[in-house]
């Protein structure tokens, strides 16, 4: 802009500086480099602008010193003429019927804005008339659509905000009508002002909001936020509070601002209390509010600063000295002079003036009009109220769209006592048939009836099957008729209730109210419809079919539905009872897990291995659920080929920072309804590759849900949305489908409360070369980088700095149990994880409103969010499919993480376990891997115990039993060992609820500091 004082392109022959007097240049000559003057560079007399630098207002994108120069250089009478007349044409141009049907109007204004602030550059003088100019521009273009989310237009209105005294109301009002809510700048701007009020919990959220709702540039709003974030961290007033993380930098920095202001003291003087304004000193790298009455002095960097005042007590002196004004001195007493008493004269009183010719004198103006102050200009007007020239109804956010209520249905004009041949006072003497009638107009209770579609969703069928009304004929086809009845079932109890109640009695006198559609002469009746669910009291069960040849099972096998095996169905008959509470008759069974044909007619060798491809082809493949029937499951055989070799060439080893966030570059992965962003490789193993993907298009659900439901999610909930958002993607080639059945089968059949230390599988998708699993992502790490860095965290032993490691041991007992719980409940419901080990134990942190500092067992207060979530079952084991007493084998390289028996190549089953759980509890204890030693015991049988004794400060006692039990556990009894390891469970749940907080122990610290550390990671 070398021309700050340009006009509209119309009016060029107006332009103001004609006729002055013409610029120096330079010489002509040839330029050497692009940054050598020419002919036509102007020389900049600098002592203009340095004999007006007081009334220039600095601006952050600097202004140009040419046009500074010509600006300040006219003379007074000529800039203000040549000023008007511009100010005219633009006034013309922006008010003109061409501007009006241009296609972008809004060029006009922002130019206008432009020369004012160029041709001004004392700013906010009245002169200028920046401030209505703003308003008028903003309000002109305050319902185009066209403008809403446009960036220049936005920036009219942060000009205004900047040049009112009520910055914040401004911006509430753009967001409230959602006027620059896509632009990352309205964000920033409203963070900044309330980030100089001292309010900054309202910044953060502000920030939080403009990421959650994607506000481009979005990857400038997040860099913003972390400065933010560190300016937080570094707070001088807080730099006397231990080290912690900025969530509770953030709470102490708002109670510090509502104590006392975060400035500094300066001089002697009494404390003002919270309400009383006082100096309130920003933060280093916020904008402050502008004053809007007040000019900033220029200060030249190179005068020399005033030398402070000599300190006022610069010698001490003694005690006679500093107490000399507190003393009296002796002296010798004189009599005071006496004055004989005169008497005094009454002094005459003042006459009041009293003007005659009072009426004929003319009026003058009076005094207080002469001195009294003039009305306040619009500019003063604006500042303090921005939307003083906005209708009422202007100022209220636009109405959200109600939900449509339903149409009320017609009812028959016809009377109740019309439907009965006889008066039913007659036909029940005695009895209040109002009171009845009454009673049974009450609505039935939400349990008492389902829609099926209800029924549908609960046993996850697809919800085309109620749609086709021939699917009850189209499965009679290829039977004989008469069918052979079964054999009947004992009759089950009967359960009165008052649902049952009102169904026997609309069989005889029908609903108390009927439609238009009643009266109807109809052909057709609801009651007399085939079922498109037949029942399953009397039906034969089909004879099973085998199921069409596939290589792992995988693929969508369209089978009917097949009955349970009679061990399932008894167990979850008995689970559906015990967990039923409402008195209704229980549903038939949904059937999880087991094999649709008993497990001895696949007569898998015993032992066998549990990752063989043919046994886990051969389970698959007769499973009682298709896999292809799993909700979440994705068939897209010719989508993925190729992908895996891909991704690993373009996403490397080198890139497996967990730092990378949402919003962060990626390669993007297309695959059937999904937008997927894998951004780093997380591991690599024998049984596939984990990537660190983003839902982009959020096409993929949480685990356990239908369909993505990211629009139940706060906007301003930045952890939600993230959480959400990105997931662990694990590749597998040859493709497999065990994992995600086996983790299915984990959500239905392990117990609520154990469900968040399991892993939750999002989506399956099946290829013919590769299988990818959409996992939960762990973001906090594992339990073996807590182990490695556990100094790093403030939670190693105290003699990790002699050479020992570890973490403390109450924090090493509380995971420990954390595991053995969740063991124990997957032992019950069936299952063995088969590779337990501690870099597959997840840390979880979740955030709790509540947390108690005593440790709660059972979960209250908080305590439930914390522990452990378990990964990799690429090895697990489901029992239901295996006959009772089935053994294994390990077909693959054992490590030293795993059992005895698979390191000697014998049979195992719960050992693997239990030898898991004593290897993770020595990490957590030693630091190191354990090695064992053995011994023969009474009855001929090796017992194992540990090779490295337990230190002596330790609880020796627990911890023997525990590594005794978890060790040797067929030597306590018949497998599983579910009993003995809950009992001791217990005892060591007890002695940690009386040391979470013990002598300096303190459970609740210790994992405050596993999650900084986390954070920190992360």
């Amino acid at each position: 802009m070398d021309r700050p004082d340009a006009a509209p392109a119309h009016a060029a022959a107006h332009t103001p500086m004609r006729g002055a007097a013409t610029p120096l240049k330079t010489p002509l000559r040839t330029p050497l480099r692009s940054l050598d003057q020419t002919s036509t560079t102007p020389i900049t007399p600098f002592e203009k602008i340095e004999a007006q630098k007081e009334n220039v207002q600095p601006r952050a994108r600097g202004r140009s010193a040419h046009a500074l120069s010509t600006a300040l250089g006219m003379p007074p009478k000529e800039r203000h003429d040549v000023l008007a007349a511009q100010r005219q044409a633009h006034e013309a141009h922006v008010h003109s019927a061409e501007n009006a049907e241009a296609d972008d109007p809004l060029e006009a204004w922002c130019a206008y804005v432009k020369w004012c602030i160029d041709n001004y550059p004392d700013g906010k003088s009245a002169e200028s008339g920046i401030v209505p100019l703003l308003e008028r521009a903003t309000r002109t273009f305050r319902a185009s659509e066209q403008y809403r989310h446009d960036s220049r237009y936005l920036r009219l209105w942060i000009l205004y905000a900047q040049h009112t005294d009520v910055p914040r109301d401004v911006f509430q009002f753009l967001l409230a009508n959602e006027i620059g809510t896509n632009l990352a700048g309205l964000y920033e701007e409203l963070a900044n002002v309330l980030e100089g009020d001292g309010a900054y919990d309202e910044a953060d959220e502000t920030y939080k909001l403009g990421i959650a709702r994607r506000a481009s540039p979005l990857d400038r709003l997040k860099r913003r936020y972390g400065e933010y974030q560190q300016r937080i961290l570094s707070l001088p007033e807080l730099s006397d509070e231990p080290r912690t993380n900025y969530a509770q930098a953030l709470a102490r920095a708002m109670a510090k601002a509502g104590r006392s202001v975060l400035g500094t003291k300066t001089g002697r003087g009494e404390s003002q209390p919270a309400n009383v304004l006082g100096t309130h000193q920003p933060l280093s790298s916020a904008a402050p509010r502008p004053n809007a009455r007040t000019m900033n002095v220029y200060c030249d960097e190179n005068d020399e600063a005033p030398r402070g005042a000599r300190a006022a007590w610069s010698d001490l002196g003694h005690a006679p000295t500093r107490h000399k004004e507190n003393q009296l001195g002796a002296r010798t007493l004189q009599p005071l002079p006496q004055s004989a008493m005169t008497p005094r004269t009454q002094a005459r009183a003042l006459e009041v003036f009293c003007d005659s010719d009072e009426d004929a004198s003319p009026r003058r103006t009076p005094r207080a009009a002469v001195l009294g102050q003039s009305a306040p200009s619009e500019a003063d007007q604006l500042r303090r109220q921005p939307f003083l020239h906005y209708s009422p109804q202007a100022l209220q956010p636009p109405p959200r769209s109600a939900p449509r209520a339903p149409a009320p249905k017609k009812r028959s004009a016809k009377p109740v006592a019309e439907r009965h041949a006889a008066p039913l006072e007659r036909l029940y003497p005695g009895v209040d048939i109002r009171a009845y009638v009454q009673d049974k107009a009450r609505p039935l209770p939400r349990t008492a009836e389902r829609s099926l579609d209800e029924v549908y969703a609960e046993r996850h069928l697809p919800a085309t099957s109620a749609a086709d009304p021939w699917a009850y004929l189209d499965a009679q086809t290829g039977e004989w008729w008469p069918r052979r009845e079964a054999p009947r079932r004992a009759p089950s109890p009967t359960v009165v209730t008052r649902a049952a109640i009102l169904e026997v009695d609309s069989m005889f006198n029908g609903d108390s109210e009927e439609s238009e559609s009643d009266d109807s002469e109809s052909g057709s009746d609801e009651s007399v419809r085939y079922p498109v669910m037949p029942s399953e009291e009397n039906d034969v069960p089909p004879t099973p079919r085998a199921a069409p040849p596939d290589a792992l099972g995988g693929g969508p096998s369209r089978l009917p539905f097949q009955p349970l095996t009679p061990i399932t169905e008894r167990t979850e008959v008995s689970r559906a009872w015990e967990t039923d509470t409402s008195g209704a008759v229980p549903e038939a069974p949904v059937p999880h897990g087991g094999l649709r044909a008993p497990p001895s007619a696949l007569r898998l060798p015993n032992p066998c291995s549990p990752a063989d491809p043919e046994v886990v082809a051969a389970l698959l493949a007769n499973l009682a659920v298709p896999l292809g029937a799993l909700p979440g499951y994705v068939d897209a055989p010719k989508e993925l080929q190729g992908v895996l070799p891909r991704l690993q060439a373009r996403v490397g080893k080198d890139s497996t920072s967990r730092r990378a966030s949402v919003g962060a570059s990626a390669h993007e992965l297309a695959v059937a309804d999904m937008q997927l962003g894998v951004r780093a490789q997380l591991g690599e193993g024998g049984y596939g590759t984990v990537f660190l993907a983003q839902d982009l298009n959020e096409a993929v659900p949480m685990a356990g849900e239908a369909a993505p439901s990211y629009a139940e999610v706060d906007a301003d909930d930045v952890d939600e949305m993230e959480r959400r958002q990105l997931l662990a993607l694990k590749m597998e080639s040859p493709p497999s489908g065990w994992e995600f059945y086996i983790l299915e089968q984990v959500r239905h059949r392990l117990a609520p409360p154990l469900q968040r230390s399991v892993v939750g599988a999002r989506r399956f998708v099946w290829c013919e070369d590769v299988s990818l699993l959409l996992l939960e992502y762990a973001s906090k790490g594992t339990l073996l980088e807590l182990v490695n860095q556990a100094a790093a965290a403030g939670v190693s032993s105290a003699l990790t700095g002699a050479g020992a490691g570890g973490v403390e041991e109450v924090l090493a007992m509380f995971y420990v149990i954390e595991l053995c719980r969740v063991v124990e409940g997957l032992h019950t419901a069936g299952f063995l994880h088969g590779d337990l080990k501690i870099d597959n134990c997840m840390i979880r942190a979740d955030d709790t409103d509540e947390w108690s500092t005593t440790y709660a067992p059972d979960g209250a207060h908080g305590w439930a969010a914390k522990g452990v979530t378990l990964i990799d079952f690429g090895r697990a084991v489901d029992l239901w499919c295996y006959v009772p007493g089935q053994r294994f084998v390990a077909d693959w390289a054992p490590g030293a993480q795993d059992c005895i028996e698979m390191r000697e190549m014998r049979p195992w089953t719960y050992q693997a376990d239990y030898y898991g759980l004593a290897s993770i509890a020595h990490c957590l204890l030693f630091g190191k891997y354990m090695d064992t030693t053995s011994s023969v015991a009474d009855d001929g049988r090796a017992r194992h115990r540990l090779q490295q004794p337990l230190r002596r400060y330790w609880q020796t006692d627990l911890w023997t039993r525990f590594f005794d039990l978890t060790l040797n556990p067929t030597l306590a009894g018949a497998l599983p060992i579910t009993e003995p390891l809950a009992a001791l469970r217990a005892d060591m749940e007890a002695w940690l609820t009386t040391h979470s907080f013990h002598a300096g122990k303190n459970l609740k610290g210790l994992l405050k500091k596993v999650e900084i550390w986390a954070l920190r990671r992360a």
